[in-house]
């Protein structure tokens, strides 16, 4: 709510796109739920074909259906197309739904909430992108409250023997 009042002044496209976001991260959560349950039966290689192929699907239906071109873009263009199929899916996607298989749903589910910030430092080191006051107040409290999590939710072993 912080970053959004924060968009709220910029336009309201920012603030569309914050409303964008948050239903992203929505289906995110389910999105985990679904794969925890999944990767507990099947590998990472054939859960991770099985999303990434229904995912290529869905785009491509996606493109066709509003005319989006498939081809005739700029070299520039591809290396990012390729920058993003190898850094966020690969590595990034791919680690989350590795660890499906001994981390749970939730855990993963509240540390996906960072993506937003690592993805504003990447805008500003790319982009010269300078997020706003409301986005440091509200990243902090975002980082905050999985910290706040995280101590919570796991916490650390009882020492044993006498003290």
């Amino acid at each position: 709510m912080i970053i959004g009042w924060g968009d709220i002044a910029v336009s309201g496209a920012a603030l569309f796109g914050d409303i964008l976001a948050l239903l992203g991260a929505a289906l995110a959560t389910g999105y985990f739920f679904v794969g925890f349950r999944a990767r507990q039966h099947l590998s990472l290689n054939a859960y991770t074909f099985l999303i990434y192929a229904a995912a290529a699907a869905v785009l491509f239906a996606y493109c066709v259906t509003l005319g989006v071109p498939l081809a005739g873009y700029a070299d520039t263009d591809w290396a990012v197309f390729l920058g993003l199929a190898i850094f966020p899916t690969l590595l990034g996607h791919s680690v989350f739904n590795w660890s499906m298989r001994w981390v749970s749903a939730t855990v993963i589910s509240v540390v996906v909430l960072c993506e937003p910030i690592g993805a504003s430092a990447l805008a500003w080191l790319i982009f010269g992108t300078l997020p706003q006051l409301s986005h440091y107040i509200g990243g902090s409290a975002v980082l905050l409250g999985v910290l706040v999590f995280m101590r919570y939710r796991h916490p650390p072993p009882a020492a044993s023997g006498a003290g």
